[in-house]
């Protein structure tokens, strides 16, 4: 009986690690990439099927009422771009990508105006050097508002 006991303790506890595994897709360099995906996601594979996914989130940055994209991925060895999936409604847009941090990469949004639409801020760094910046999509680029040290660190 104890080993019935045993066995299904083994059980329970693998099917428990693999339920936790779920939702990520560990990869042997240590970064996560969600197996969810979404439209804009998608959309981005299209063009960059070949590219490591890094990280993402979403905002509206148009000022449409939609979720906008922002996807940052590896284009080669210690070398990251940036981009933004707009969702205009009726079709996914994409900017032109630019530089992004190597390692420890943040995005978030803000609203320091108090006026539509939200701006992007990214920071990083690359090894010692620590970089960051706040864009606004203007006419469907990103545009640098303020950055400090982020040719340091992309």
């Amino acid at each position: 009986m104890k080993t019935v006991k045993t066995w299904g303790a083994s059980i329970l506890i693998i099917a428990l690690v693999l339920m936790a595994g779920w939702n990520y897709s560990q990869r042997a360099d240590g970064s996560m990439e969600y197996l969810a995906t979404t439209p804009a996601i998608d959309h981005w594979r299209i063009y960059y099927a070949e590219n490591e996914l890094i990280l993402w989130d979403q905002e509206d940055l148009t000022d449409n009422g939609k979720l906008d994209t922002v996807i940052i991925f590896s284009v080669g060895h210690r070398k990251n771009n940036v981009l933004v999936v707009m969702d205009m409604g009726d079709e996914l847009v994409m900017t032109e990508p630019i530089p992004a941090p190597v390692e420890n990469q943040v995005i978030e949004f803000l609203d320091f105006d108090n006026e539509p639409p939200n701006e992007l801020y990214i920071s990083g760094s690359k090894g010692p050097h620590v970089g960051h910046a706040i864009y606004r999509i203007v006419d469907g680029e990103l545009v640098d508002l303020f950055s400090m040290d982020m040719s340091l660190c992309c």
